[in-house]
């Protein structure tokens, strides 16, 4: 499985192309604005946020876009054996 991290939202148009529908992209910068949400969103990749990160309102956050995971699956995705993982 590849897993992206994106910790940094200015980064997000690096990592576009990619991105695969198969891949699995780990949000961990809760400053995405919608359109960013939108473009990860429209690649078919699984988007996913950590819980921990989410702050303030869910309803107006971008989150709201992304399935939530927790800090253990965190850990599970990216330290299964079958895990090739970039960071952005």
């Amino acid at each position: 499985m590849t897993v992206h991290l994106i910790n940094q939202a200015t980064r997000i148009c690096s990592a576009l192309p990619f991105l695969a529908p198969t891949d699995l992209v780990i949000v961990t910068d809760d400053r995405l604005s919608v359109e960013q949400a939108h473009s990860l969103t429209a690649t078919d990749a699984r988007v996913v946020m950590l819980e921990m990160i989410q702050r303030g309102d869910l309803a107006n956050s971008t989150a709201r876009f992304f399935d939530i995971i927790t800090l253990n699956d965190w850990v599970r995705y990216t330290t299964t054996d079958d895990s090739v993982v970039s960071w952005g």
